[in-house]
């Protein structure tokens, strides 16, 4: 039962990576990275089908462990994914391939204690508890390899949370959730693996609880398969803003556009539109999104985010103080004003009146 689930696993592992590598999908470098994790999963993960069937099969022997090097692959691959998806263009180097050290260190040792080596000689080392000691150095290393890996997943992330600021006045859509989501599956499949790791060692874990490991295991890579194709939304395609070095804009030029934006934002109030982009503004008031950028940064020293975020506070207050508005809930009113999570309105409110909206509305409004 386990050794079908375990092929079937596999299987639907390289069906998923054979769609990402499609023509129409293997156009993002996103998409070929993650079918290279997947398949890496899927080899490794044969490896453990390898290992159980070689106790009834003999010639399966000379193929123990043939995939146990690519659990080095996974946190390299998933790191490089999530590099893909937040550099845009994402650039190939070669210093990239230094990541595969750990792979080919591990391949190269046991090529040579173990891939060569006559059949009752790996038999032994696989199956003798007495190399032990090889087992269990390689699984501390595997794990510190990703924790390493996580840490660094986690910092591109939070680079990332900080330029998208530039460019997008709501940023919950695109970053808070895929961060929690990302962050969640690394830590199941990282659990996944030690637990498939324990599987092999320890007889003691009982066949149900080996299927519920491969059930979950498979439901991880659909769920991170339906992320990468819904990412799109997430991850924009725009092209990202870089601040200038220099000073790009005369100071006459600079005040024109500063008078331009500040009177348009008085005006038309785009910032109650909870998905307003950097480009979009850009177009209404006819200011390059770069030297927007600029006029932003440089004059006013905030952000996008920032910017737009304090016109939806300034409004959000006076709605609160507002007797006609009495009525609307502190849910009625972040939505209106633009906002469209409560966290982060509560958040922001407190940061810039010093109160939480609900203290503000009681303390601003009249006492019947």
């Amino acid at each position: 039962m386990i050794d079908i689930l375990e092929l079937l696993v596999c299987s639907q592992l390289i069906i998923i990576s054979v769609f990402l590598l499609s023509p129409r999908k293997a156009r993002e470098t996103s998409h070929i990275i993650l079918a290279l994790f997947f398949i890496a999963l899927a080899i490794n993960l044969l490896n453990s089908y390898i290992y159980h069937a070689a106790f009834y099969n003999n010639k399966l022997v000379n193929c123990l462990l043939i995939g146990a090097p690519f659990a080095f692959l996974y946190s390299p691959l998933m790191y490089f994914y999530v590099k893909s998806l937040t550099e845009k263009p994402f650039i190939y180097k070669s210093k990239y391939l230094l990541h595969l050290i750990p792979f080919l260190t591990f391949t190269a040792y046991l090529s040579a204690s173990f891939y060569f080596q006559e059949e009752t000689v790996k038999r032994h080392f696989a199956y003798d508890f007495k190399e032990y000691t090889f087992w269990a150095t390689s699984t501390i290393m595997l794990n510190i390899q990703v924790i390493l890996y996580i840490v660094g997943v986690v910092i591109l992330l939070h680079k990332y949370r900080k330029r998208i600021k530039t460019m997008f006045s709501s940023i919950e859509r695109i970053n808070y959730s895929w961060l929690k989501f990302l962050f969640s599956g690394l830590m199941l499949l990282w659990f996944a693996d030690i637990v498939r790791a324990i599987s092999i060692t320890n007889r003691n874990l009982t066949n149900i609880a080996e299927i519920i490991f491969l059930l979950g295991f498979l439901l991880i890579c659909y769920l991170i398969l339906y992320k990468a194709l819904t990412q799109p939304v997430i991850f924009s395609n725009m092209e990202e803003i870089q601040p200038q070095k220099k000073k790009a804009l005369s100071d006459e030029v600079n005040e024109q556009y500063l008078n331009k934006l500040l009177n348009y934002m008085e005006n038309e109030k785009p910032y109650l539109d909870p998905t307003i982009t950097i480009y979009q503004l850009a177009e209404k008031i006819s200011i390059p999104p770069r030297s927007l950028s600029d006029v932003i940064n440089n004059s006013l020293n905030k952000n996008f985010y920032d910017f737009i975020n304090e016109y939806r506070i300034n409004e959000a207050a006076r709605l609160l103080s507002d007797l006609e508005y009495s009525s609307k809930t502190v849910l009625n009113i972040l939505y209106e004003v633009g906002f469209n999570s409560k966290s982060s309105f509560n958040q922001a409110f407190k940061k810039q009146t010093g109160l939480t909206p609900t203290q503000f509305k009681k303390e601003k409004l009249p006492k019947n």
